[in-house]
């Protein structure tokens, strides 16, 4: 069977990265002991009694730019936008969520990132953020930052990325309540940008709080800077006023009934009620737990927590590897839950549930090994390599029960849980 992905390989032949070794060797993760992880990496290309020192490894990935990572995921993404992909009443919906990375100890990870609580006795840290496809299962656009660095701030600099990068499409930002202000709604609405975004009823703008008091499920309002300008001082606004081309964006909020009496607030640029209705909006937002789920995914599968290396350059080196990885994974279960749901359809197989998906961690465990297989620039039989990895990874799925729904519970924080041990 000839696979319908391009050879990831040529892309490295695209960008000539050099280092071969060195990326595939950071690109499969570094989550043993280095000696360990050197040892077998160089003995499954059968140059065992060739050995590479932890201290020489360390000095070569100095001269790796984490930039050329970020330029590989991105010819990965796209390539993978240039062929069919789920769309959502014809947008592309993007869920921005931001989590707290640990980081190892050291002063110059303590200068460049910060340590948590601004407390010098708690660990370093740093703030992650993701702009994360949510039907597509594909990381768009990624960044790690200071710890404490405002999560506004840093949507509306991943939403510049997306323009620059020509990444930008007809797409939907979804956003929980910590992300609602100003400058995120006119930014976003000027730069093309559509959003759903949650919010607390009366403790957002003025202009929402006749609406949270009111009967009315479903209104359209106009948000004017300068009206607002006149209320509040102008030191607090002045900037944002300044640099809007336009003064007023027009905004639609919704009442969505969760059930129990409980009430979720959205504002949206989603104006036509003909094509997005209160549904559409309660399912659009509904999409966001994808998000949360892959931060689990990048956590605990992934770990993307253990960090290699004790300078800035390679923990960017990780972070973006991971990123990647995590990217090329989902293409590959995509290419198998295909498989499989035409399959069942065809009757080819019979299971006792209706559908399937593929178990994330096992297959991850799967994949990573085989990495170097499938983006070694000189290997013939890539398809052969990719095929058996769909095929390997389809055997192990697990039911989707849809229609369940549990209350959230406050959970003890733990690093590592029974439940989910790495399979790799």
């Amino acid at each position: 069977m000839e696979s319908s992905r391009e050879n990831p390989s040529n892309f490295s032949r695209k960008r000539k990265l050099g280092f071969q070794d060195l990326l595939l060797f950071i690109l499969g993760g570094i989550t043993k002991t280095l000696t360990v992880e050197l040892v077998g990496f160089f003995s499954s290309k059968g140059k065992s009694g060739d050995p590479i020192s932890k201290q020489a490894f360390s000095k070569s990935r100095m001269n790796l730019r984490p930039e050329s990572i970020i330029e590989l995921n991105d010819t990965l993404l796209e390539e993978y936008y240039s062929m069919e992909h789920k769309l959502y009443k014809g947008h592309r919906l993007l869920a921005v969520d931001g989590s707290v990375i640990e980081l190892p100890q050291g002063e110059e990870i303590r200068k460049v990132f910060g340590y948590k609580n601004n407390n010098p006795s708690f660990s370093n840290c740093g703030q992650s953020i993701c702009i994360y496809d949510v039907l597509n299962e594909i990381i768009v656009d990624s960044k790690l930052a200071k710890y404490g660095e405002d999560e506004r701030s840093m949507l509306k600099e991943g939403a510049k990325r997306l323009i620059k990068g020509g990444k930008q499409r007809k797409d939907i930002i979804i956003a929980d309540r910590g992300f609602p202000s100003l400058g995120v709604i006119f930014e976003l609405a000027q730069n093309g940008f559509d959003f759903v975004i949650r919010y607390t009823g009366g403790h957002f703008l003025k202009e929402t709080l006749e609406f949270a008091k009111g009967d009315e499920r479903d209104v359209e309002i106009v948000i004017d800077l300068r009206e607002i300008r006149k209320r509040n001082k102008w030191s607090k606004y002045g900037a944002l006023f300044r640099d809007s081309v336009e003064k007023t964006v027009k905004v639609r909020l919704a009442k969505i009934d969760l059930g129990e009496g409980k009430t979720e607030f959205l504002i949206t640029t989603l104006l036509d009620k003909e094509l997005i209705s209160l549904e559409d909006l309660k399912i659009i937002y509904g999409f966001r737990w994808r998000g949360e789920e892959s931060f689990k995914l990048q956590k605990g599968t992934a770990e993307l927590e253990n960090i290699s290396g004790r300078s800035e350059r390679t923990i960017y080196q990780d972070y973006y590897a991971k990123i990647l990885m995590m990217n090329l994974h989902s293409i590959i279960i995509q290419d198998a839950e295909e498989e499989l749901n035409r399959e069942i359809a065809e009757g080819k197989k019979k299971l006792k549930h209706e559908n399937y998906k593929v178990n994330k961690n096992v297959s991850y465990g799967i994949i990573r090994p085989k990495l170097e297989d499938l983006l070694r620039v000189d290997s013939e039989d890539w398809s052969l390599v990719y095929d058996s990895l769909v095929k390997e990874v389809k055997r192990h799925i697990i039911p989707v029960k849809p229609g369940r729904s549990y209350p959230r519970r406050v959970k003890i924080k733990q690093k590592y849980y029974i439940n989910r041990r790495r399979a790799n």
